[in-house]
């Protein structure tokens, strides 16, 4: 590599610049760099640009920030990507079955029955004002595969839309006897444990 002085462009430093938006510099890095300019007393105290001076954005800056970024539109770039555009599109979407089932306002039924009969509180741990889950206690996934035998004449790819139809007044999805409310904490151990004895 040639030695000698190498004059920046303003391009150079532009790219120098953009290559680091998004790195975080090691704390030993920063310590070391506050420890030089504390002894060589640069930009410390009064003599910093910015001493006396708040960081957080003013109404004022917010409001510009607001004008300035009024009326873009999305690059086409990121619209030519969705849905089919996208290389990871599968026929009939990407959601399988039980993701659709899982969507439907049936299960959100499901859920809110769970809840008021169980008044909103864990059953394992009896906490209230915690993220809360409905929790199958037969897993929704036999079910599922049960519901896919009991409708073998329908292929879950081609027939998804009657499946999803017949979903609705497939019983067993819909079963509150089958749902426990759980706080998030005891229902992640109880789907890990589940996840182990499989195993």
């Amino acid at each position: 590599m040639p030695s000698g002085v190498y004059k920046r462009t303003k391009i150079h430093s532009i790219n120098l610049s953009l290559a680091k938006i998004g790195t975080i510099r090691p704390k030993s890095v920063c310590l070391k760099i506050s420890e030089t300019m504390k002894a060589k007393k640069i930009n410390v105290g009064k003599s910093n640009p910015m001493f006396g001076n708040h960081i957080s954005k003013t109404q004022n800056h917010k409001n510009k920030i607001s004008r300035a970024l009024t009326g873009r539109k999305r690059p086409e770039i990121s619209l030519k990507y969705k849905g089919k555009g996208n290389p990871n599109w599968q026929e009939g979407g990407v959601a399988p079955l039980g993701n659709k089932i899982r969507e439907l306002e049936e299960s959100k039924n499901w859920r809110t029955e769970v809840f008021l009969r169980d008044n909103y509180t864990c059953q394992n741990c009896n906490k209230r004002g915690v993220i809360l889950h409905a929790h199958h206690i037969k897993e929704f996934n036999i079910i599922l595969n049960e519901f896919l035998q009991f409708y073998s004449q329908f292929s879950p790819i081609e027939d998804k839309e009657t499946l999803i139809r017949l979903a609705i007044t497939y019983i067993p999805f819909w079963d509150i006897n089958n749902g426990k409310t759980l706080c998030k904490k005891c229902h992640n151990l109880i789907k890990h444990k589940r996840y182990f004895e499989r195993k």
